[in-house]
């Protein structure tokens, strides 16, 4: 039943029926034992944006990450999506949780830390 809830959910998101995938994906998290929740937070999250309720996916996000949730991408999302709330406090809290990761591919570093050094010249200058 669980890799239906996730099925449907792609299946929704290639067809850009994002309220419908949104569905998908919240019913698999309220389902889905909390180690199986990543993959569908991450889809959650990108489907709610791409409905244009950035702030709906920062929440859902952040729920996610108290009640447990870890992806290697999740820190990462929070980081863009409160960058995108005007939210610069803690959208540099998340990069640097990113970043903190030991297993951290360089490319991704590379896209990330520049954001970073950004954030923390403009805090700087607060």
């Amino acid at each position: 039943r669980l890799q239906l809830l996730l099925a449907t959910g792609e299946l929704h998101a290639r067809r850009r029926e994002w309220r419908e995938a949104a569905e998908a994906y919240r019913e698999h998290q309220r389902r889905a034992p909390l180690e199986d929740r990543s993959e569908s937070i991450l889809e959650l999250g990108e489907s709610l944006r791409l409905q244009g309720d950035g702030i709906g996916a920062l929440q859902a996000l952040t729920d996610a990450w108290r009640d447990g949730v870890r992806h290697p991408r999740l820190a990462k999302n929070l980081g863009g999506l409160a960058l995108a709330a005007g939210e610069e406090e803690a959208a540099l809290a998340w990069y640097r949780r990113y970043l903190d990761q030991a297993d951290l591919p360089a490319p991704e570093r590379e896209r990330v830390e520049p954001v970073v050094r950004r954030l923390e010249a403009s805090a700087a200058n607060k």
